[in-house]
């Protein structure tokens, strides 16, 4: 939900404990009536209001009055007015109203190649004939006994 429809919702669910009861069933009920809306749905409810917000206050007093008089006709009246009109999309309305989520707000943790990866920014690619490791100094052959480093004298054992 965009900021705006979360600051108007939120606004409605402080005004709610403060109105009357019959206003705040009307309310509950027009909520329900909303959600079960599909999202184009919704969409063009929403489009429809704007376009009527923008029209001059004369006008929108005779489309009110033109509202007021259709919803006094039987149904019969109805279904005649509506098989003339012209046909409008259908929009399919799921049978379920979509569950609210929350936002994921989960991290995503950046992938690091392994070490071993010849891209890896931990290593320096290497020429493929190069020796992979310096080579570490090779022991005394065994006839030998071994030397202390610092006295150059023999070990005893």
């Amino acid at each position: 939900m965009d900021a705006f429809r979360r600051k108007k919702w939120i606004g409605i669910a402080q005004r709610f404990p403060d109105m009357m009861p019959l206003e705040q069933a009307s309310m509950q009920r027009n909520m329900r009536e909303w959600a079960k809306l599909a999202p184009e749905e919704r969409r063009i409810a929403r489009e429809k209001y704007k376009s009527l917000k923008r029209i001059s206050p004369e006008q929108r007093q005779l489309v009110k009055q033109k509202w007021e008089e259709y919803s006094t006709l039987t149904e019969e009246e109805k279904e005649r007015l509506r098989s003339k009109a012209p046909k409008q999309p259908k929009v399919k309305t799921p049978a379920k109203p979509p569950a609210a989520t929350a936002p994921d707000r989960r991290v995503a943790t950046p992938t690091v190649p392994a070490p071993s990866s010849p891209i890896s920014p931990r290593k320096t690619p290497q020429s493929p004939l190069a020796p992979l490791a310096p080579e570490a100094p090779k022991p005394p052959p065994a006839s030998e006994p071994p030397v202390h480093p610092s006295s150059d004298q023999p070990y005893r054992g």
